[in-house]
C-alpha cells in the first residue's frame, strides 16, 4: 500500500468521500502505514453511515469508539462533580507549584492519535479478564483533598458520610511512579526514584490519560494474595509485587488522584469500587514514611485514602490495573 497505490487511495477518497468501500480502503491502507492522522480525517469526513461502516469493520477502531464513548462520559462525570465548570475544557491548578495555570482537557483527537496499538491490545486484554476497562481522564493539577471534595459536594450513596484522607498523605511529599520498590526487609517499604507532583503535572501537561480496571471488586493475583488462612507476604511486598508485575505486562496502577476519578465515576453509577477489599495505589508512594502504603476503598459508607501498615498481612488487598497513555508532544 505504499507510494502510488496509497496515493491513488487518497485520491479516490477525495473524489467519492461517501463510498463506504473506497473509504474502508483506505482506512486500512492508512492503519498500515501507521497514518492515524489520516484516520482520523477520513473518519471526521466521512458520512454518519460511511463512518459507522468503517468502525464495524476495523477492529482497532471498534475499540478506539468505544473509548471515544468514555472519553465523552469523562467531560460529563467532571462537569457534575464541577471539577469542569458547565461547557468548559479545562481547569485551573490549586496545587502550590503550578497554582494559577489553567490545563486544557486532551481533546479525542489528540487521545486517538496517542493510544497505540500494543495499549489497545492491553485493552482488549482488560475485557478478556472482565476488569471492565474505560478511557479515564484524570486533572492532576488539583491537590488530593480538593478533588476528594467534590465527592463530598455530590454524594449519590445513602448515608454517605464526608472522605477519610489520612492526614500522612500530603501531596508536596508524595513520589510519583515510582521506578520501582524494595521490600527486601518485608515490614517496611523503600521507593526508588520517582518524582515530585510539580515535575509529574508539568511533564503530563495537567492530564493523565489512562485506561482504568473499573470491575467493582478485583479478584486476588493467586501467585501474590494467598487463601484467607495462609497469608504469605506483607503489604510492603505486595506492593513490590504488583509493580513488578504491571511494569513487566505493559500496565501501570493508580495513583491517590486517578483512583479518586475512578471511584467518582463508579459513584455516578451507585456502585462504589473496593466495598470487599482494598487497592495498592503504587503509582503515588509515600516515600517518606518506609512503614505505610498507599491505598484506597470504600468502607460501608466512607470512600476512604490510606496509608496502610506495611507489615500488614491483609488479605483483602488487591491492585487496580490501569493502561498509561502518553500525551503526544
Amino acid at each position: 500500500m505504499k507510494g502510488q497505490s496509497l496515493e491513488r487511495l487518497r485520491r479516490s477518497h477525495e473524489l467519492e468521500p461517501s463510498d463506504a468501500d473506497t473509504a474502508l480502503s483506505l482506512v486500512h491502507g492508512l492503519l498500515r502505514e501507521g497514518q492515524r492522522d489520516e484516520v482520523f480525517r477520513v473518519l471526521e469526513e466521512s458520512s454518519p453511515e460511511v463512518r459507522g461502516e468503517i468502525i464495524r469493520s476495523v477492529e482497532e477502531l471498534k475499540d478506539l469508539e468505544k473509548l471515544r464513548a468514555d472519553y465523552n462520559e469523562c467531560g460529563e462525570i467532571l462537569t457534575e462533580f464541577e471539577i469542569l465548570k458547565e461547557g468548559e475544557t479545562s481547569y485551573v491548578s490549586d496545587y502550590r507549584e503550578t497554582a494559577g495555570i489553567e490545563y486544557e482537557m486532551p481533546s479525542w483527537e489528540e487521545v486517538f492519535m496517542s493510544i497505540t496499538r500494543e495499549q489497545l491490545q492491553l485493552y482488549r486484554q482488560m475485557e478478556e479478564e472482565g476488569l471492565e476497562p474505560k478511557l479515564q481522564l484524570t486533572p492532576i493539577g488539583l491537590n488530593i483533598r480538593t478533588l476528594a471534595s467534590k465527592i463530598d459536594d455530590h454524594r449519590t450513596m445513602p448515608n454517605q458520610i464526608g472522605t477519610y484522607i489520612w492526614n500522612g498523605i500530603n501531596d508536596e511529599e508524595l513520589k510519583y511512579e515510582p521506578d520501582s520498590y524494595d521490600a527486601s526487609d518485608p515490614t517496611i517499604l523503600k521507593t526508588n526514584g520517582g518524582k515530585s507532583k510539580g515535575e509529574w503535572i508539568k511533564e503530563n501537561r495537567g492530564w493523565l490519560i489512562d485506561i482504568v480496571a473499573t470491575k467493582q471488586n478485583l479478584d486476588p493475583d493467586p501467585k501474590i494474595q494467598k487463601d484467607f488462612e495462609d497469608e504469605e507476604y506483607t503489604s510492603a511486598q505486595k506492593t513490590k509485587m504488583y509493580h513488578e508485575k504491571f511494569k513487566r505486562e505493559g500496565f501501570s496502577g493508580l495513583s491517590y488522584e486517578s483512583y479518586i476519578i475512578a471511584q467518582m465515576r463508579s459513584l455516578k453509577e451507585r456502585k462504589p469500587l473496593e466495598v470487599k477489599c482494598w487497592t495498592i495505589l503504587p503509582d503515588s508512594s509515600i516515600a517518606n514514611r518506609e512503614k505505610c502504603v498507599s491505598n484506597g476503598g470504600w468502607y460501608d459508607v466512607q470512600f476512604l485514602l490510606s496509608g496502610g501498615d506495611a507489615n500488614s498481612r491483609n488479605y483483602y488487598l488487591r491492585c487496580r490495573p490501569s493502561v498509561r497513555v502518553k500525551r503526544g508532544t
